[in-house]
């Protein structure tokens, strides 16, 4: 079960911890403008829910590792993952409402049930990195609750803009790569200790007008050194952003399952 349960949770949830390099201040006019185009970004109301059809792709240790499914998320930690055989039949579940979650091995007629806050998932999921912000990092938008944004600049490699929020906590701070001209979030990593502990690029989709303010991503890519390899997902076709029922993030299993409790 843990290699599979990895696999779903490690694409959401990668650790890595590359040293983090020092930015390069704004002039005094292009720091203006950019803090007012991050502000514009800040009070966009965008929707809170993504139903997609999406494709997994992990290359761990050289083995690489490709699978299709189905993704329904819904702010603020509501997560329902169904990975499909190439019939459409369900292999493997994920599901979750914030509070709880649910993994089931159809192949096996098992079934594993824990909290975000058990041990089990702190196996694999970075502290810092609450479940309430799952829907956040998954769409390139903020995570909820008030920051201070404590530096802005240029990375040494690269002309784009870096902000770096604190949501008051001592020990971690979030660093965004936001583009001022299109209004989007490229990179967002979470930091402890000048270190990276959580790190998401996003891809985009062309597009203009108004629906180019909370265009979803097209896709996702994870790094991490402690899994040494990539993980992508790819939003490969969006059916909605409409409400999603909340009957959608519990599951029931079957009488026949075996249920594993994880402490």
């Amino acid at each position: 079960m843990k290699g599979w349960l990895y696999f779903l949770l490690v694409f959401l949830l990668p650790s890595c911890a590359p040293k983090i390099a020092p930015l390069v201040p704004f002039d005094s006019e292009y720091q203006q403008y950019v803090l007012e185009q991050f502000n514009d970004f800040r009070k966009q109301q965008c929707p809170g829910s993504v139903d997609s059809d999406v494709i997994l792709q992990m290359d761990i240790l050289g083995n690489d590792v490709t699978a299709s499914g189905i993704l329904m998320a819904q702010e603020p930690g509501n997560i329902h993952l169904r990975i499909t055989d190439p019939l459409g039949r369900t292999m493997m579940m994920l599901v979750s409402d914030g509070a709880s979650f649910t993994f089931t091995d159809n192949r096996k007629g098992e079934g594993y049930l824990g909290t975000p806050y058990s041990k089990s998932w702190a196996e694999y999921v970075p502290a810092g990195v609450e479940p309430k912000d799952l829907f956040s990092w998954l769409s390139g938008r903020l995570p909820g609750g008030e920051f201070n944004i404590t530096a802005t600049g240029r990375g040494p490699e690269d002309s784009c803009c870096w902000f770096v929020l604190d949501y008051n906590d001592a020990s971690r701070q979030h660093h965004l790569k936001f583009d001022p001209q299109t209004g989007k979030v490229g990179r967002h990593f979470l930091a402890e200790a000048g270190n990276m502990i959580f790190d998401v690029s996003y891809l985009y989709p062309s597009g203009s007008g108004e629906e180019e303010q909370c265009r979803f991503p097209q896709a996702l890519q994870l790094e991490s050194s402690s899994i040494s390899g990539t993980v992508q997902l790819e939003f490969k076709k969006i059916y909605s952003h409409g409400a999603i029922g909340a009957d959608k993030f519990k599951l029931t299993l079957p009488d026949h399952y075996t249920i594993h409790l994880l402490e």
